[in-house]
């Protein structure tokens, strides 16, 4: 399958890579490297990722990797990564304003 990432979810990554504090810029680098990767794996397992006990507007799944919810939906034998999100985040909130934009 294949992976595509939003414009959304490549914002998400920009946005954390924007946001680090200097002198992590190369543990922030790994991290998101390290974090596509993970999701790279999703190509030969797809259902890898638990539901989103939610649905919004399509049956989304959740993929956890360290400190970020990874959401997707399988579309069209496609997976779709819609955001890229810290778990610190009050979701309700973060869906409300995802949907708006």
């Amino acid at each position: 399958m294949e992976i595509i990432w939003t414009e959304h979810s490549r914002a998400d990554l920009q946005c954390f890579l924007d946001n680090i504090h200097e002198g992590t810029d190369k543990s922030a680098n790994n991290y998101i490297l390290n974090l596509i990767d993970y999701v790279t794996t999703l190509k030969d397992n797809p259902y890898m990722g638990k539901s989103y006990p939610k649905p919004i507007l399509v049956d989304m799944m959740q993929l956890i990797y360290r400190k970020h919810k990874i959401l997707y939906t399988i579309y069209d034998n496609k997976i779709l990564i819609l955001a890229v999100v810290h778990n610190s985040r009050d979701m309700d909130k973060f869906f409300k304003s995802f949907l708006i934009q």
